[in-house]
């Protein structure tokens, strides 16, 4: 027991030490060493603790790190789901249900791929206008229509080949779903709340339409997320754009508030 105490302490002595190195490394001649010495850090513990270190996803030093955080998550979770889980073909006909921070990415994912139709769905009116920006060429207001019969009838083909629904309700998965025409695919890229149930008539099943989901955008983000990036820095994908504001830390819970409202695409947290 002595004996495995002392190894312990012993490797965060290293740790410390190696810490200490790239902090002044980082002072010294810049963020570049900084963030080697930091990976060196996490493999040395990740031998010791027999995780594999390599690392998950290596971007490009010249992405600016206030916009680059924004796609491990939000901005994969939105975009990965049109590449990767749904593949969707250039002219497909798409639906996005919710169109907040992960479901603007979902939009100008689908412009990327040259979808015909993107028929953006929400409650709020400020987050329509903003899929327009992204790409959207129909907005649906669903808090003062029907959205499943609105998308039907704009799709032109009794729904759409693809929705993608970026909420987690019940109400909304069953409207996305019941947006398809037969054949269609629905992907659930919304988070539910635990014990969240959906009644589905079986027929629509039987009329070969397909209801799935996704998680991290469905992809590897040891390629998507740098792809991303290379994506961004070539002017083709908008992340600037998605952030509506900047806060320092003490604002933190400011910009929960500024999210539930509704008042912002993301907001970044600034550590100053």
């Amino acid at each position: 027991m002595a004996s495995s105490v002392a190894v312990l302490a012993a490797v965060l002595l290293v740790a410390a030490l190696v810490g200490g190195i790239a902090f002044v490394a980082a002072m010294a001649i810049g963020i570049a060493v900084a963030q080697d010495a930091f990976i060196l850090i996490l493999k040395l513990l990740a031998e010791i603790f027999g995780y594999d270190a390599k690392p998950r996803a290596r971007i490009r030093l010249d992405a600016p790190l206030d916009v680059a955080c924004l796609v491990s998550c939000g901005v994969l979770a939105g975009a990965g789901p049109v590449f990767n889980r749904a593949k969707v073909p250039p002219g497909a006909s798409v639906a996005v249900f919710g169109c907040g921070g992960v479901g603007l990415n979902t939009v100008q994912a689908a412009r990327m791929v040259g979808a015909g139709k993107i028929i953006a769905v929400d409650v709020n009116r400020q987050k329509l206008e903003w899929a327009e920006e992204f790409g959207a060429t129909h907005a649906v207001d669903a808090s003062k229509e029907d959205p499943v019969a609105r998308v039907q009838a704009i799709s032109g083909m009794g729904g759409v080949d693809f929705a993608f629904e970026v909420v987690g309700t019940q109400k909304t998965i069953e409207q996305a779903l019941a947006s398809t025409h037969r054949g269609g695919t629905c992907v659930v890229v919304g988070v539910s709340p635990a014990g969240t149930r959906l009644s589905i008539d079986p027929t629509m099943f039987l009329q070969q339409r397909i209801l799935t989901g996704t998680s991290f955008g469905g992809g590897h983000q040891r390629t998507d997320v740098p792809l991303l990036l290379d994506l961004y820095k070539a002017g083709t994908y908008k992340l600037d754009e998605l952030i509506s504001r900047r806060l320092p830390l003490a604002e933190l819970n400011q910009a929960f508030e500024l999210m539930l409202q509704g008042d912002v695409k993301r907001s970044v947290i600034v550590y100053e």
